[in-house]
Order: C-alpha cells, then structure tokens, then sequence
C-alpha cells in the first residue's frame, strides 16, 4: 500500500493571478500597436521625402539647363518628364526680371496627421503654387527656386 508524502515541509506555491495576466497582456499589445503606428508613419514619412528629393533635382535641373543657355520651354518641357513622378506634379517658370527666373516645382500628398497637416500658408509669396486647387483631402506642397544668370 502506496502512502502519500506528507506535506508538512513544502512551501505553498502560488501562480499568476488572472488580474497580473490581463495587465501583462494589456501592456504587450500597447506596445505591438505603438510599433505597427510608428512602423506607418516612417512610410508616410519616408514617400514624402522621395517627393521632396524629386521636386528638388527638378528645380535643381532647370536650373542648369538655363544656366546652359537651354530655352524655358526645353527646360519645362525637361522638367515635366521628371516631376511625372510626383502626384499632381507640375513646374513652372516666372522671370523676375533681367537673367532672372523662379523656379517653382509644385505637388500634392496626403495629409500625413490626421488635420494636423493643413495648409496654413495662405498667401505664400515664395511658393504661389500653394493657393492652387488640389484633390480632396490633400495637401499642396511646392518648392521655390531663385536663379540668377
């Protein structure tokens, strides 16, 4: 006949109450949907960036080929094969005056926080692209170069 060990000696053993399980949990999952946030807003971030790098070597490449002695016309029609890769993308020359040119690289994106985002510019002197019309629901955007030969 089997006798059962006493339990004189042993330590009671306590677990994880259901209260610290569901804290735990609670934490693990603000912390798997802080990351998936942060994990979108780095892209939003990130395409917004290749749209500015875009506009930027646009501007940058009118402006040589005026320095080049290239017509405005060649150098807007130039410039609109390159900013084909931006949404809504258009650019535009304005003389200023002798040898004078604004350079303005014009474009539209999503907002990127939600109304956080808005255009506050109003009458923006150096970027006058920023009063034009654009999809619902995004926001102009635009770059403004100053070349003098």
């Amino acid at each position: 006949m089997m006798v059962a060990p006493s339990l004189r000696g042993l330590k009671r053993v306590e677990g994880d109450t259901l209260i610290e399980v569901m804290v735990a949990l609670l934490l693990l999952a603000v912390a798997v949907m802080s990351s998936v946030a942060l994990q979108s807003w780095v892209a939003k971030s990130q395409q917004s960036a290749r749209w500015l790098d875009i506009a930027v070597s646009t501007a940058a490449m009118v402006a040589e080929a005026l320095r080049a002695g290239e017509s405005p016309n060649t150098s807007l029609t130039l410039a609109g094969s390159v900013s084909a890769g931006l949404p809504e993308g258009q650019a535009s020359l304005m003389p200023l005056g002798q040898a004078q040119w604004r350079i303005v690289v014009a474009w539209s994106e999503p907002p990127r926080w939600d109304g956080a985002d808005q255009d506050k510019r109003g009458d923006d002197v150096s970027c006058p692209a920023s009063k034009r019309k654009v999809g619902a629901g995004r926001v102009p955007r635009c770059i403004s170069l100053v070349l003098v030969r």
